[in-house]
């Protein structure tokens, strides 16, 4: 099998517009995540930073309990 490498020119972008979750970096362009600003991977909506700021607060406090057993 050859190994075929495109020129740095022939970059080419996805022209429809998209969302990058903020928490795991997920990517979507689905229309209604982007409209909504949901993450499929997390399951909230991540765009709202006022939500988003609550939730991780939220999810932070819940991992401050004692430490999980490693899975063996």
């Amino acid at each position: 099998m050859h190994e075929f490498e495109l020129p740095s020119s022939a970059a080419v972008t996805d022209p429809r517009p998209s969302i990058v979750c903020p928490e795991c970096g997920a990517q979507s362009w689905h229309p209604k995540d982007v409209e909504q600003g949901y993450c499929g991977r997390c399951h909230w909506w991540t765009g709202d930073p006022v939500l988003y700021a609550a939730w991780k607060a939220e999810r932070e406090a819940a991992d401050d309990g004692p430490p999980r057993a490693a899975a063996s």
